[in-house]
């Protein structure tokens, strides 16, 4: 199964531990860098995570629609929010934990295939590519995931390789991570459950390993993920709070989907893979691929095909890296170097670029924002904050401990289908409703909006003009009687509700 081929000069790293090492601390110090110096809070996922971490430390009430894992982020967060504060502490543990565990566990997948200079460069491409560095702005939990997936693999491919030794690290890496997995995020694990599986028979179809080498660490591990069962059916497929009205599954309208290169991109390496007779490696890209380009209406499915992309995006990288590495072999050195920093300024480039590009788009807290919500924990009223949309929502949640309302770009599932209706009551869109009613309901003390939001790039579930005219937006909170403004900072506001 390892496949080193020829020796490149260029690539001669006689202290490559010490190198992996720098460059994995380097490339957590540039992230590090890259938000510590952006006043705003990072991402999307950020507001949840945070929720999660106040839920096992037991502070204030959240109405979160699902309770997040225990390590998903929760205790994993703790130390570095209490050192840290939440802005700065949540950005350290995100420059960390997006290269911890999936480094070292791309690193090790890798070296199966490679040797250890390309492996090191395949791993460096996976974590800190354009994809993944997306996730790191958007949350990096999933990243800890396919870490934990990609160590389950490395260990599958060591029981399955006739010429591995020391087999037991392997058993021992696998019922290890599996429960790891479980306990840590949703998404990652439902992906694995299909992902490993095709793995381990594609692996086992060539090797024909003996089956109890594998069963054991596989049924000691499965074992201990069970205690992470209970955070589970909350987040099956068809839940109500997670099923929307709409196709079970569909392909966007549009071919600007990353989706679909991502799928073109998946097929090609596969191909290249298979070439190579690297069997499991090519059925696994070519499985994440097939699936990277649908979406669906329940968010348990888009989850799996729209996060599978990421983890995809880092496998392939494996499978070119060899391809340069054998296209280099009898090249001049000169013309090495040339080429390998040309790959590596073209991926530092448009990493950058995509940090830069989803900050912009998903910075939903910034000094405005903390400045608003300071003077709505001042103000006397107790009670639920309302607000336009899920990110706000649970940024708001985990800044503040309060409970959170919002309204939804889409006909939101049964489960919410009472609450939008009394926020955009509250919101003084809906004529003639039972505003009073509304409020009792949801125990609304606040309203808070940034006013910036989403008429660039969204939509709203039955707001005035679909969530596209700001004045329509937000007029009608002016206007009403209930409604009485405690502060504002530029396109942020916030209302006390009259009881």
């Amino acid at each position: 199964m390892q496949t080193h081929g020829l020796k490149n000069p260029a690539l001669n790293l006689g202290r490559l531990p010490s190198f992996f090492l720098i460059a994995a601390a380097a490339l957590i110090f540039i992230r590090l860098a890259l938000v510590l110096i952006d006043p705003n809070h990072l991402g999307v996922d950020g507001g949840a995570y945070l929720v999660g971490r106040n839920h096992v430390l037991n502070i204030g009430e959240t109405n979160s629609a699902f309770t997040r894992l225990p390590l998903g982020p929760g205790w994993l967060l703790v130390p570095f929010t209490a050192l840290f504060g939440d802005n700065a502490g949540y950005k350290v543990w995100s420059a960390l934990f997006s290269v911890v565990p999936a480094l070292p566990a791309a690193y090790l997948l890798a070296g199966r295939y490679v040797s250890k200079g390309w492996a090191a460069g395949a791993a460096f491409i996976a974590v800190g590519g354009w994809l993944s560095t997306e996730m790191f702005v958007t949350g990096a939990l999933p990243l800890i995931g396919f870490g934990f997936t990609m160590l389950a693999m490395w260990g599958v491919a060591g029981i399955a390789d006739p010429r591995s030794k020391g087999r037991r690290k392997y058993g021992i890496t696998i019922a290890l991570a599996l429960p790891l997995l479980a306990l840590t995020n949703h998404t990652a694990a439902g992906i694995s459950a299909i992902i490993l599986p095709v793995w381990t028979i594609a692996l086992y179809s060539r090797y024909r390993f003996r089956k109890s080498d594998l069963i054991f660490p596989v049924i000691a591990g499965i074992g201990l993920a069970t205690f992470a069962w209970p955070w589970y059916p909350q987040v099956q497929v068809g839940s109500d709070i997670y099923r929307y009205p709409g196709p079970i599954l569909f392909l966007r309208e549009t071919v600007m989907d990353i989706g679909y290169y991502v799928a073109a991109a998946a097929f090609v390496t596969s191909f290249y893979a298979w070439k190579r007779k690297w069997h499991a490696m090519a059925i696994t890209i070519a499985f994440l691929g097939f699936w990277a380009p649908f979406y669906s209406f329940d968010e348990t499915i888009v989850n799996l095909t729209y996060r599978g992309r990421f983890l995809c995006s880092m496998l392939m990288p494996i499978v070119w890296v060899a391809e340069l590495r054998d296209r280099l072999a009898d090249k001049p050195i000169a013309m090495q170097k040339g080429v390998l920093g040309m790959v590596a300024a073209a991926i530092a480039i448009g990493s950058l670029m995509t940090f830069n590009a989803q900050r912009d788009y998903s910075t939903f807290v910034n000094p405005d924002v903390e400045k608003v919500l300071a003077a709505v924990e001042l103000h006397p009223a107790e009670g639920s904050i309302i607000t336009s949309n899920f990110g706000e929502g649970t940024w708001y949640q985990g800044l503040t401990g309060k409970s959170v309302y919002y309204t939804f770009a889409h006909e939101p599932p049964r489960a919410f289908t009472q609450s939008d209706q009394d926020v955009r009551c509250i919101f003084n869109w809906v004529a003639g409703c039972d505003v009073e009613a509304a409020i009792q309901r949801l125990d609304a003390a606040h309203v808070v909006i940034n006013r910036h939001w989403p008429a660039d790039w969204g939509q709203i579930y039955k707001a005035p003009a679909d969530g596209r005219d700001r004045l329509a937006l937000w007029l009608p909170l002016d206007q009403a009687a209930w409604l009485e403004p405690i502060a504002v900072s530029n396109e942020v506001k916030a209302w006390s509700i009259r009881r």
